[in-house]
C-alpha cells in the first residue's frame, strides 16, 4: 500500500498546471490552450474514447503528435507513422507498474467508482433502447420479445408449425454462493419449460442442477431451428423478422 501514498507530481510545460499522473498531463498538454498546437474542437461529434474525429496519433518513434487527418501526408513524408511510440508505451507501463489493481488504484476508490455507476444507473431508463441492439440480435416478434436470434429461430419455428409457445413467466429461486437469485427461463411449449442457452457458467451450471426438469437448448440442439429460419428468410434472419413481424 506505500505504493499509493508515493504519489508523484507532473506539471504542464505551458501553463505549469498540476497534474497527478503522466497520462493525464500528456491528455493535458495537447489541449491546453497556451500550447500553439492544441487541439480544438472539430465537431460536436466526439469517437466513443473522447478524441475527436477527424484526427490521430502519429510518431516518429522519438515523439508523438495529434494531428489533422488532413495534414497526414505532410508528415509520412517526413519518415512519421500512425500510432504512439513504444518508448512512449514503455513509460506508460513504467509509471502505472504496482499501481493498478482494476479500474481504480485502489480497492476502495474502485468500490466508490463502482457505486457511482450503480447510483446514476437507477431510474434511467435509457437500458430499453438496448433491446434492439447489440451481439445478441434482441428484438420483438409476434409482440414476443428475443433476447437472442437463437431465441427468435426457436420462436419462428414453433410459431410456424403450429406448435404451442409462450414466453415463461415462471420465477424459480436457486441458491448460488449463498445467495438466492430469481431465475425466469425462456419460453413455455408442450415439451414443457425451456432455456435457449449458448454460454456455460458455473452459475448457470448450478442453477440447471436445481431445475433438472427445465429443458435446456444448447449450441448443438438449437441447429435445426436456425437451419430451418436460414433457409427460409437468410443468414441474417434476425433483420428481416424483426423489421416485418406483423
Amino acid at each position: 500500500m506505500d505504493n499509493f501514498n508515493k504519489e508523484q507530481i507532473y506539471f504542464c510545460k505551458y501553463c505549469n498546471k498540476e497534474c497527478k499522473s503522466l497520462n493525464s498531463l500528456k491528455q493535458h498538454e495537447i489541449r491546453c490552450k497556451y500550447n500553439s498546437n492544441h487541439i480544438t474542437c472539430c465537431g460536436q461529434h466526439k469517437s466513443r474514447k473522447g478524441l475527436h474525429l477527424g484526427y490521430k496519433w502519429i510518431t516518429n518513434d522519438i515523439e508523438q503528435k495529434f494531428v489533422k487527418e488532413t495534414e497526414l501526408q505532410f508528415y509520412f513524408d517526413l519518415g512519421w507513422k500512425l500510432g504512439v511510440s513504444n518508448i512512449f508505451k514503455q513509460k506508460i507501463s513504467k509509471v502505472l507498474t504496482g499501481k493498478s489493481i482494476g479500474k481504480a488504484l485502489t480497492i476502495e476508490k474502485e468500490n466508490e467508482r463502482k457505486q457511482k455507476i450503480s447510483n446514476a444507473m437507477k431510474g434511467n431508463k435509457n437500458w430499453i433502447f438496448n433491446k434492439t441492439r447489440g451481439n445478441g440480435k434482441k428484438g420483438r416478434y409476434k409482440n414476443i420479445f428475443c433476447d437472442s436470434s437463437w431465441e427468435l429461430a426457436f420462436l419462428v419455428y414453433h410459431i410456424e408449425h403450429n406448435l404451442y409457445i409462450e414466453r415463461c413467466k415462471d420465477k424459480f429461486e436457486y441458491i448460488w454462493n449463498n445467495k438466492k437469485h430469481i431465475y425466469i427461463p425462456d419460453f413455455k411449449t408442450d415439451e414443457g419449460i425451456i432455456e435457449i442457452k449458448g454460454r456455460k457458467t458455473k452459475q448457470s451450471e448450478e442453477k440447471h442442477k436445481q431445475f433438472p426438469n427445465i429443458k435446456i437448448i444448447d449450441s448443438s440442439l438449437i441447429k435445426p431451428y436456425i437451419e430451418y429460419v436460414q433457409k427460409k428468410y437468410g443468414n441474417e434472419y434476425w433483420k428481416y423478422l424483426y423489421e416485418n413481424n406483423g
